[in-house]
């Protein structure tokens, strides 16, 4: 990740997202619908699609890799 990084929004919901995460390629191609496949998404956004193709996550497949102080004001 690059050490400027600051923030980024979800292009489901259009929510600043503050934590940096990640999962397995297999899980995202199930779980998100094709429009936002190459998209970045919050984890809400992500957990809500898998719970509409009832597709249950675990703990464990999702990964935190970081998180901002900022939002896009600075503050």
């Amino acid at each position: 990740m690059r050490l400027d990084w600051q923030y980024e929004t979800c292009k489901c919901c259009t929510r600043e997202q503050r934590v940096a995460w990640t999962t397995d390629n297999k899980l995202w191609d199930r779980v998100v619908i094709d429009y936002f496949k190459t998209r970045t998404l919050c984890l809400e956004c992500f957990l809500r699609m898998a719970d509409d193709r009832e597709i249950t996550i675990r703990l464990n497949e999702i990964k935190m890799v970081g998180l901002v102080a900022r939002d896009k004001e600075g503050k």
